[in-house]
């Protein structure tokens, strides 16, 4: 089972309100009417989530893609 997800992300040092703002203003945007069912369509589904959770699910990506990632050989050029 294979799917892909997108995060925002802000510059380091970001301070916590600010953060926080833009995360509730794209959240309450992406299940708009209209902007829902445009995405559904598309074959996305919007999933917004806290800063900790975006963590968690890197932390299990890594943990699952990582030796795949290894076993193949791959390795970023320089």
């Amino acid at each position: 089972d294979v799917s892909a997800w997108y995060a925002l992300y802000g510059p380091a040092g970001l301070a916590s309100d600010v953060a926080s703002k833009y995360r509730s203003a794209l959240a309450s945007r992406l299940v708009a009417p209209g902007i829902e069912d445009r995405m559904r369509k598309l074959g996305f589904v919007a999933a917004p989530s806290a800063p900790a959770e975006l963590v968690a699910l890197r932390q299990r990506e890594a943990a699952f893609w990582g030796p795949v990632v290894k076993a193949s050989g791959f390795t970023p050029e320089d």
